[in-house]
């Protein structure tokens, strides 16, 4: 791949990652500071989640009906942005819940054509998609400590023209982007999405990973809770948190050799597998110290290395003309389905902290899940080269 090419895609991947990193963490902060009760946070935090599962595939289909990627990013992007600025400055609630509603409509409209771009860049000049991918780790892992420390600084009001700035300059970086490829028109004509998704490679799939997603809500959601019941400081779970992003980008930096060397479905569950001695370890031995640095590493393969193995099963196993809904689809049971059954299982097991421990020990067992469902499934398959033609 050409250098330029190489910095424009991880570039966006970056600045994508830092709009999440300097939002996500914080909102609830920053909506709490504008007068905004937990009700109608709780709502604004739904919304959202609503338009994930809704939203992706709705996109998805409109690009490639009318082979317009391009400009359903760019739409998305400079909506986003526009959602955005008008929500944050809200201290209304409808109107508020409006525009965070809106914002995360156009956003699901973004990650699915930008990584079907980059795999099928990635797949035709024989890059390594991950090394592209973890850019977008890097941009997160900055901006969560950025606005983290402009808070303790000068209060949550610091966030918003950080996230902002960060909008724009995706934007740019959106408008930067190598071009989507040219897709023949006669195969969307004869298009039968629903033979692919009938297989059971990718039935199993989408289930595992939908669980994969359930057995991680509770970390994002109570990880610093049960840290801080256990009478770790808020430092040390930052830091902590910041291991585990650290140990994603050293994982995103190996999967290239790891998929040349093992096939796709046995590192699949090996993943799960560890996955869900992660989610045990932190159950049962998180008041250890060096027990909770291990598991931190670990997220390395639960996320990491998972998320990789899942982009590269999309890619293997539908054609180009398909793939921005495939994409699509996984992102909407994956984080939409998953997410939201997965923080209402974490609330329902986490009792104001009383069930801390059963919290994660659900988590395991999602894992556990995951894995016989693959097994039984994949036992058989190999899905280390593609399945369906990669072009048209």
């Amino acid at each position: 791949m050409p250098r330029n090419e190489f910095a424009r895609l991880s570039a966006f991947y970056f600045f994508y990652y830092a709009v999440l990193g300097a939002f996500v963490p914080y909102r609830g902060r920053y909506f709490d500071s504008q007068g905004f009760d937990s009700i109608t946070i709780g709502l604004c935090t739904s919304a959202i989640s609503l338009a994930t599962i809704a939203a992706p595939y709705g996109w998805a289909a409109l690009a490639d009906r009318y082979h317009a990627g391009q400009r359903v990013l760019l739409l998305g992007v400079l909506a986003s942005l526009l959602a955005l600025a008008f929500g944050l400055q809200q201290t209304v609630a409808l109107p508020m819940i409006l525009a965070m509603s809106a914002y995360s409509l156009f956003w699901n409209a973004i990650i699915p054509q930008a990584e079907t771009l980059t795999l099928a860049r990635t797949a035709k000049t024989g890059s390594d998609y991950s090394r592209i991918r973890l850019w977008g780790s890097v941009g997160y892992l900055i901006t969560v400590l950025l606005v983290g420390y402009a808070i303790q600084a000068g209060g949550p009001a610091t966030m918003q023209p950080v996230v902002l700035a960060f909008m724009a300059i995706l934007l740019i970086s959106a408008l930067l982007l190598p071009r989507h490829e040219q897709i023949n028109r006669d195969m969307l004509r004869h298009d039968r999405l629903r033979t692919q998704l009938r297989k059971p490679a990718v039935i199993a799939f989408l289930i595992a990973t939908t669980l994969m997603t359930i057995s991680h809500a509770p970390y994002y959601t109570f990880f610093d809770l049960y840290l801080r019941g256990l009478g770790y400081s808020a430092s040390e779970s930052g830091w902590l948190i910041t291991l585990g992003v650290v140990a994603e980008i050293g994982m995103f930096l190996l999967t290239k050799r790891l998929f040349a060397r093992f096939r796709l479905a046995p590192l699949l569950l090996f993943a799960l597998i560890v996955s869900a001695l992660r989610w045990y370890l932190l159950a049962t031995f998180a008041d250890n110290f060096a027990v909770l640095l291990f598991v931190q590493v670990l997220h390395a393969v639960s996320f990491a290395l998972i998320h990789a193995l899942a982009m590269q099963f999309l890619h293997s196993q539908f054609p180009l003309h398909q793939r921005s809904r495939a994409q699509a689809i996984y992102s909407a049971l994956s984080y939409g389905v998953g997410g939201a059954l997965g923080n209402l299982l974490a609330g329902f097991f986490w009792r104001n902290g009383a069930g801390g421990s059963d919290t994660y020990l659900m988590a395991s067992a999602a894992c556990v899940l995951a894995a016989v469902v693959m097994a039984v499934s994949l036992r058989s398959a190999n899905i280390t080269t593609p399945t369906v033609p990669s072009a048209p």
